[in-house]
């Protein structure tokens, strides 16, 4: 007698795409008018090629057929609101994530992302600036709090960078943000950027090992 077998679904590329935007469509939180040309998800799907190409809205829009243009696309997200969306996608990274993680002490790292910029601020404070690289030295910042599980990366929270915003308060942002849904850190790995007094002695105080580049 044949033993029953667990079918293993094939998630196609499309699988995959449609999830995406579902999930960013609602994070996003797009409400286009009934008359509007361009839906949400045609949106959203836009905004998906150029992170995915590494490349601009402006590009996609050149390239592909029938796509909305980098005005339009700003015109859409105008009104969105950087605070909401950050704390609707940590709260969806943490829900998927407490079905997968241990609650036990496990090692968290925090990851510092640099996206460099080349405008003229159109908000004073949306860029941070540093030690020119890359031909320029204003950038768009985040940092990022994951693990490593079974080779897979999980991100568990991410924290836009303003001006006038420390480091020290990120990391505290961060760790906060994970221990509220019962995360325990064992040991946090931290980048090279984070090595200051501040997040030094912020760490000691709580007890919480680490260890980081000097």
């Amino acid at each position: 007698m044949e033993k029953n077998k667990t079918p293993h679904k094939i998630l196609l590329n499309d699988d995959v795409l449609n999830l995406s935007v579902d999930i960013i469509g609602d994070i996003l939180g797009l409400e286009s008018a009934p008359n509007t040309k361009y839906r949400d998800r045609k949106i959203v799907r836009h905004l998906l090629n150029a992170a995915t190409s590494q490349t601009s809205v402006n590009n996609v829009s050149n390239l592909c057929d029938n796509a909305p243009s980098e005005g339009t696309i700003r015109y859409r997200l105008k009104n969105i609101d950087l605070v909401k969306i950050q704390e609707s996608l940590n709260e969806k990274l943490k829900i998927h994530a407490i079905k997968t993680i241990s609650k036990k002490r496990v090692d968290f790292a925090i990851d510092f992302v640099n996206i460099p910029y080349y405008g003229k601020e159109e908000t004073d404070g949306d860029t941070i600036k540093t030690k020119p690289k890359q031909g320029t030295s204003r950038f768009f910042t985040y940092v990022s709090i994951y693990i490593i599980l079974r080779n897979k990366r999980y991100t568990l929270a991410v924290k836009y960078i303003k001006k006038g915003e420390t480091l020290k308060d990120t990391v505290d942002f961060l760790i906060k943000e994970i221990e509220s849904k019962g995360f325990k850190i064992k040991i946090l790995f931290l980048d090279r950027e984070f090595f200051t007094i501040d997040v030094i002695n912020y760490l000691q105080n709580r007890k919480t090992s680490f260890i980081m580049p000097v």
